[in-house]
């Protein structure tokens, strides 16, 4: 991987071929697929609460990172864990794992996939409501869902693994804005954004360790 950083996709597709000893084909990232569960149109209905009634948002759900969730919160109790049952499951298209923590509000899952597409699924059913497809590399940190900018009334922030912050209109995934926090070569974000008092808040991480063994980015390392 060190040897080919500094190469563009022609020059490692030349490679390729010498090796191989046959043309190499262009590689292009599928789009992620739309699943067959998608919600039907919502005609007319009235935009849900999102920051209201039972929720879980972001990593940590509150200021203090406790992850904790009261009873009234939850709408659950020790008493009822043994009565769970699978209601229904979900699989993320184009993926193997899946790294970004689910976030309930206003009786909706928003979640990242490695396939780097954002997903909002119905709570009750787990039909799909939207797919953003935000970065190829990925989204590995939790969505946040705050108060609406720029005329929407509910906004999804969420961080890809280019760096790239995401603010989405939460009720149909429309994009809002989006801005690339670090122009280090290998910066990506992998922890969640946190949102407060009109400020978001996002950690950036990176993986220069790596990219330093390259003299092309000796020039640009520095302390995360």
């Amino acid at each position: 991987m060190q040897m080919v950083a500094t190469l563009n996709d022609a020059e490692k597709r030349a490679i390729a071929s010498y090796v191989a000893g046959k043309p190499a084909p262009e590689f292009r990232m599928p789009e992620p697929r739309k699943p067959e569960g998608m919600c039907p149109p919502e005609t007319g209905a009235a935009v849900p609460n999102l920051l209201a009634g039972p929720r879980w948002n972001g990593w940590g759900v509150d200021m203090e990172n406790s992850r904790f969730q009261p009873v009234d919160m939850a709408q659950l109790n020790a008493a009822d864990i043994p009565r769970l049952r699978l209601k229904w499951a979900f699989a993320f298209p184009l993926a193997i794992a899946a790294f970004s923590q689910p976030v309930v509000a206003g009786g909706r899952v928003f979640a990242g996939s490695m396939n780097g597409a954002i997903y909002s699924v119905d709570a009750k059913s787990g039909c799909t409501h939207w797919i953003y497809p935000a970065s190829p590399a990925g989204v590995r940190a939790a969505v946040v869902i705050g108060p609406g900018v720029a005329g929407a009334e509910y906004t999804a922030y969420a961080g890809d693994i280019t760096a790239v912050v995401h603010a989405l209109y939460a009720v149909n995934g429309t994009v809002l804005w989006k801005t690339k926090v670090d122009d280090h070569p290998v910066a990506r974000i992998t922890g969640s954004p946190q949102l407060h008092e009109g400020k978001l808040y996002v950690p950036v991480a990176s993986m220069e360790e790596a990219a330093t063994a390259n003299p092309k980015y000796e020039r640009l390392h520095f302390p995360r």
